[in-house]
């Protein structure tokens, strides 16, 4: 994976404006990406790179091809002035992370089983996360991960029911005021106050039918989200809820969630599973420093409530929307062939413009008379694992805005 200096696969060629206003790349397109026939071909092939010369080749795939390209990418184009300044000024920062694994005991055996390697486990996350945020100037250090019951106590709970409802689940608050009382425990407290480390806590499962029934609908833990951001700050928009007693010195409100089953190196946190694992503790990562959802608004498509980041274009919830239309299995398939060098068709996307915003308005505009893709293969959009690929670059900037605004200790900790 190849990564911008102004954020992993920046948007090569695209200019873009506060308003979001459509890119001089986009302008151009020729009749025949209009068409939507053309396919793409492999990263790194001749063919690619004579795609990414021409400038009648939109945005979005230049966008995509840099993620993916083999050689280094020229990606000044793709700066805002603000955010060139903001790689300027912003001192190289290294995030400190703790894995925190829940366990239960059933008959007498301790569960989940100590048949993996936690250290391995928890620096894969890492590693994928890092890949994902190359070239931010924002990176991760695994310190530990706390899977011993013995030496840490506080990882014991009483059943499979309480692990499976000590997570952030749909059913009830109870599980994050659990998880907050854990980031609460004096040796874990003492991680995020005295060093700012980022706590991640690990427990429940909605896949493994070891620890769910997956076809009960009203278990527990078949409503168990994949990641939390247990950091509400400021930074939230107000559809986000933020936290109104919020401090970088409250454990209770510095804290990450994931299940299980992203930790589970025989599930998501694996090659098979496209690493989505370590997507999710990336996304759940971008919450944690500044970042929110690129659906997020109080009504689908608000242009003015959504993420407040420039160059990612209104959308609905990605996942739900391609469900509803029958196309999410589609677009898994679309990132899965193109990240195996296959030659998805361009045209497959069509589906994937979930706000139909007409041409000249005020937000993403439409180009040629067609509305502006989706932000399909953005880490804070929710998409399949396969189609997790980049940042922006005012997402980027919008971390560091965030990090430096609300977090200066971490910054003093920590930063280069």
């Amino acid at each position: 994976m190849v990564a911008c200096a102004a954020g992993v696969a920046a948007l090569i060629g695209v200019s873009v404006s506060k308003n979001k206003a459509r890119s001089a790349t986009q302008q151009h397109q020729s009749s025949s990406w209009q068409g939507g026939q053309q396919q793409l071909p492999p990263p790194g092939s001749a063919a690619a790179e004579q795609l990414l010369a021409s400038r009648d080749t939109p945005a979005w795939v230049v966008e995509l091809y840099s993620t993916y390209n083999d050689r280094p990418v020229d990606c000044s184009a793709a700066r805002t002035a603000s955010s060139a300044a903001s790689l300027a000024t912003f001192k190289p920062l290294t995030v400190p992370v703790v894995f925190h694994c829940l366990r239960f005991k059933r008959d007498g055996v301790l569960l989940p089983p100590a048949d993996w390697d936690a250290l391995q486990a928890g620096q894969r996350l890492v590693d994928v996360a890092n890949k994902l945020y190359t070239g931010t100037a924002i990176q991760f250090k695994l310190l530990e991960v706390r899977s011993d019951v013995h030496q840490h106590p506080y990882l014991l709970l009483p059943s499979l029911q309480a692990w499976q409802s000590c997570t952030h689940n749909s059913v009830s608050t109870a599980g994050v005021s659990c998880l907050k009382a854990l980031a609460s425990q004096p040796s874990v407290a003492a991680l995020s106050t005295q060093q700012q480390v980022l706590n991640v806590l690990v427990a429940g499962s909605s896949e493994d039918s070891t620890y769910c029934n997956t076809s009960d609908s009203t278990s527990v833990c078949d409503s168990i989200s994949l990641g939390y951001s247990g950091a509400k700050g400021p930074w939230f928009a107000a559809s986000a809820k933020p936290s109104p007693t919020w401090s970088e010195d409250a454990s209770d409100e510095n804290w990450l969630f994931i299940s299980w089953d992203m930790m589970n190196p025989k599930a998501h946190n694996s090659a098979r599973f496209w690493d989505g694992g370590g997507a999710t503790f990336a996304h759940e990562c971008g919450h944690y420093l500044g970042l929110m959802h690129t659906h997020e608004s109080a009504q689908p498509c608000d242009m003015l409530g959504a993420d407040d980041v420039a160059d990612t274009p209104p959308n609905q919830q990605i996942d739900a929307y391609a469900d509803a239309a029958g196309n999410l299995a589609a677009l898994s398939g679309w990132c899965s062939e193109f990240r195996t060098g296959g030659q998805p068709a361009a045209a497959d996307l069509a589906a994937f413009r979930s706000c139909k915003v007409q041409e000249g308005s005020s937000s993403n505009g439409s180009v040629d008379g067609a509305t502006v893709l989706d932000n399909i293969w953005n880490l804070q959009s929710y998409v399949p694992d396969a189609c997790y690929m980049l940042l922006t670059p005012n997402q980027v900037e919008r971390m560091h805005w965030a990090i430096t605004t609300y977090r200066p200790k971490l910054v003093a900790a920590h930063a280069a």
